[in-house]
Parts: C-alpha cells; structure tokens; sequence
C-alpha cells in the first residue's frame, strides 16, 4: 500500500474556488518508508514515527519523494519533543529533504534541506540546514539559527523552497499554521539540486548523557508550491 495522496485545502478568491491537494499525505497508518536501523521507524500501532536519536549508529527513516522541484515545494509536518537533554557530546536530528537516502550518515556530505533541532550545551536553538556536499545535522557553518530554543514541546514545522537561492523554516504552535512562532530563511546556491528524499536522521553519537526524542507525525509535500493557503 502507499500512503494517502489527498490533502485537499480548499480556499476561495472572488468568484473561484479552488482546492490545493498535496502531492503526499502521510498519517503513518501503514509503513511505507525505509528503515536504517530500529531507532527512527514507523510505528503503525500508535500511527506515529518514533525517534530515539542517541546513538552509536547510524539510525534514520526516509521516504522517496522520486520528483522533487529545484525551485518551489512545501513540506509539513508535526513532532513532539517529548525529552531532550543536551550534552557536550552532542545528539541531533534532522527532518527535511535530502538528496541522499537514509543510508548516507548524517554528518556525510549531501545536498539538503532540514530543520534541525539540537540536544547540544553549545547550540541552544533550532537550525535551519542547508547542506551542500557537508552534514544533514550538526552542521552550524551551513545553517541559519533560530532564536527559539530547542525544548521539550509540540511544534508544527513548515518547510520550503522558496525559489532557486532561497529555503525558509516557519515553527507554529497550531495544527492550522496559523500561529507563528518564529520563521527563519537562508540563502542557497541553485546548485543545490536533485532533492528527493523526506528524511529523519539522527547524528552518530555514543558517548555522554544527551537525550532526544519523541514523535513526528502528519506529513504533507507539496511540491511546485511556495505557499499552502
């Protein structure tokens, strides 16, 4: 089975009315994403994806988008951080879209671009990520920073293209994306291209007391969009 690919969002202007229906719709009521590793995996029982993001290997779930535009998508989706506690040997995961599969190491270099959040005594904020041929997560030197601390809390992250140069990461407080708690955007080459996977990833880490995880849930792709009403 693959997942539902029906988000309709309907909106009226003047006399039209129009529906946006996204290109992919995931309540993860069945499992239809690659698994690396049992740390990060859908969980069709509770219809979440769980995250556990310490540890000594590689652990990460993604799915493939196959068609991703280079210039204009928008994705969604809603996580719980239900514990996270930083450490000097940092945890981190990252949710976005990536050029490589969950196979490739969260600190390999790829082509991407994610929301990271930080259990980490030097980074105190959420990140907006943007790799090119460097780290998924934990990659400050090619990340913008959110002023809002990573913490305990329900967020629901929308992030896109904005155009060729431009990625952008909006955190709300409500289902509806209507309540805005802080956006951040970052200037991108055009070359960074070839995007295809929605990917959860963790940073490899073995070492300290740092915890992070939780739940994601309600996927939403958009693509060839900048905007849902």
């Amino acid at each position: 089975m693959i997942p539902t690919l029906l988000a309709p969002i309907s909106f009226s202007f003047g006399s039209l009315n129009r529906t946006i229906v996204a290109d992919l719709e995931d309540h993860f009521t069945v499992d239809n994403w690659t698994d690396t590793n049992t740390q990060i995996v859908v969980n069709t029982g509770t219809a979440v994806m769980d995250y556990a993001a310490k540890s000594a290997s590689n652990q990460a779930c993604h799915y493939d988008l196959t068609t991703v535009s280079d210039t204009a998508w928008v994705l969604r989706f809603k996580i719980i951080i239900s514990t996270i506690t930083d450490d000097i040997n940092s945890v981190w995961l990252g949710v976005g879209i990536s050029n490589s599969d969950g196979a490739t190491t969260g600190t390999s270099a790829q082509e991407a671009i994610a929301f990271n959040i930080p259990a980490d005594t030097s980074v105190a904020g959420y990140r907006l990520c943007c790799p090119e041929g460097s780290g998924y997560v934990d990659n400050t030197a090619n990340s913008t920073a959110f002023t809002r601390a990573a913490q305990a809390e329900t967020l629901y992250v929308e992030l896109s293209r904005q155009s060729a140069t431009q990625a952008k990461c909006e955190l709300f407080s409500n289902s509806a994306f209507t309540t805005s708690l802080e956006s951040q955007t970052k200037t991108i080459n055009a070359t960074l291209a070839g995007l295809r996977y929605i990917k959860v990833q963790n940073k490899i880490q073995s070492g300290g007391s740092g915890v992070l995880s939780g739940t994601i849930d309600d996927i939403l792709f958009y693509n060839n969009r900048t905007t849902v009403p």
